[in-house]
C-alpha cells in the first residue's frame, strides 16, 4: 500500500545537498527511500519477526526510549510522546533510537544484544534452556543517553483487524474491564485512558503495545515520523533533537511531507484490512476446545460486537455466538472474533520498560 501512496523521492546521494522525507529513515537498505518502506516491517500486513541472533541485520525491531515518569515536568515531551499520560523521551535521542538515516544524516547509534542463558527443568525431569536478551544502544552518536533511560524493545505488530477494534464502543471496553470484579470470575483490569490532542479530551488507548494511541489515524502518524521521518500535519515538526543539527539542516520533503490525503489513504487502508482466515479446521477446532476448557477467554474475549465508526459500512460486522467460535474459532469472516485481550497484564518481569502516566492493568 505505501508503493502505491508515496511518491519515491530521489535517492539522497545522487542529490548535493541531503534530501527528506526520511532524515531518520529506518530501512534496511541505504540505497532505498520511503518505497516500500512500510513492507520492511509488516510484511504481507502481519507481524514482523524478532531477531534470530545478536548480530542479525534484518530484523523488524525497534528501541522505544523514555524516562522514569518522575521526569514528564523536567523535560518537554516531544511531538511522538502523549502530552499527558505520555512516555518521557530522552533529551538527545528523543523517544525511538534511529539506527538507520539518508545520507549525511548520522544514525543515532546502534541496536545491541546481549543474551544470558537461564537453565531449567520441567516437572518430568527434561531440562531446558532460554535465552534471555538484554539491550543498549551502542555507539551513541550524541554522546551518552540519559542514566536513568529506559529501553523497551518493540516487534512491528501485524496491522489487520485494527479498524474493527478501533470501533468498541468505550461502554464495551468498560464492562470488560470489570474493575471491581463485580462478577466474581477472579478476572478484572482497567482502561488506558490517555490525552488525545486530536480532540482535546482523553480518550481510551487502543493501539500500540501499551496502549498509548487513541486512534489509527495518530498510530498512522505516529509511524510516519517515528519510524520513516515524515512530517504530517498531525506531527508538522520533524523528529530532530536539538543536538542533531545535520537531521534539522537537511532540506524538507514538504510541509508537511504526507498530505492529509495520502495519509487517509493509509488510515482507509489499515482500517479495512481484514484479518486472515484461519486454517486447518480439525487443528483449529483442537485448538478452539483446549482455549475455552483452559479459561482463556475470560480474559481474551472470544466475541465483540462493533459500534458506529466513521466507515462502518465497510467494517461494522454481526458478531458471531460463542458457541459458532467454538466450532469456527475466527474463521467466519463477517463475524468479528477477536479473542483479544483489550486490558493490560501485569508485566511480572517483562522486558518491555516503557512508562506511561496512568498505565492500565489487568489480573
Amino acid at each position: 500500500m505505501i508503493d502505491s501512496i508515496i511518491v519515491p523521492r530521489p535517492i539522497p546521494g545522487q542529490s548535493s545537498q541531503p534530501v527528506r522525507p526520511g532524515s531518520t529513515l529506518l530501512l534496511r537498505n541505504h540505497d532505498v527511500t520511503i518505497r516500500g518502506s512500510g513492507r520492511l516491517c509488516h510484511a504481507l500486513d502481519g507481524r514482523g519477526r524478532s531477531p534470530f541472533a545478536a548480530d542479525d541485520p534484518e530484523r523488524d525491531l525497534i528501541l522505544r526510549l523514555s524516562l522514569p515518569e518522575e521526569f514528564h515536568d523536567l523535560f518537554a515531551p516531544n511531538s511522538l510522546a502523549a502530552p499527558k499520560g505520555g512516555p518521557v523521551p530522552d533529551p538527545v535521542y528523543g523517544g525511538q533510537l534511529q539506527d538507520r538515516a539518508i545520507h549525511r544524516v548520522e544514525p543515532e547509534g546502534r541496536i545491541v544484544i546481549t543474551y544470558v542463558e537461564i537453565n531449567g527443568r520441567y516437572a518430568d525431569g527434561t531440562t531446558y534452556t532460554l535465552l534471555k536478551p538484554s539491550y543498549e544502544i551502542g555507539d551513541p552518536a550524541f554522546g551518552p543517553p540519559h542514566e536513568q533511560l529506559l529501553i523497551s524493545p518493540h516487534v512491528a505488530p501485524s496491522v489487520f483487524g485494527t479498524g474493527l477494534l478501533e470501533a468498541i464502543p468505550v461502554e464495551v471496553l468498560a464492562l470488560l474491564a470489570d474493575s471491581d470484579d463485580d462478577d466474581g470470575d477472579g478476572i478484572s483490569g482497567r482502561i488506558h485512558m490517555i490525552w488525545d490532542p486530536d480532540t482535546g479530551q482523553f480518550a481510551v488507548g487502543r493501539f500500540g503495545w501499551k496502549a498509548t494511541v487513541p486512534s489509527v489515524r495518530r498510530q498512522s502518524a505516529n509511524a510516519f515520523l517515528g519510524d520513516i521521518g515524515i512530517t504530517s500535519s498531525i506531527h508538522t515538526e520533524q523528529n530532530c533533537p536539538e543536538a542533531q543539527t545535520a537531521c534539522q539542516e537537511a532540506i524538507s520533503g514538504g510541509e508537511p511531507e504526507v498530505s492529509d490525503d495520502r495519509l487517509g489513504d493509509v488510515v482507509f487502508y489499515t482500517q479495512t484490512l481484514a484479518p486472515p482466515a484461519a486454517r486447518g479446521y480439525r487443528s483449529r477446532k483442537e485448538g478452539a476446545e483446549l482455549f475455552f476448557a483452559a479459561g482463556c477467554r475470560r480474559c481474551h474475549v472470544p466475541k465483540i460486537t462493533t459500534g458506529e465508526h466513521e466507515i462502518d459500512a465497510a467494517i461494522a460486522r454481526p458478531s458471531i455466538s460463542a458457541d459458532e467460535v467454538r466450532e469456527n474459532f475466527a474463521a467466519d469472516q463477517r463475524g468479528f472474533s477477536a479473542i483479544e485481550y483489550l486490558l493490560f497484564a501485569e508485566d511480572d518481569g517483562v522486558l518491555d520498560a516503557l512508562q506511561c502516566g496512568g498505565d492500565a492493568y489487568g489480573q
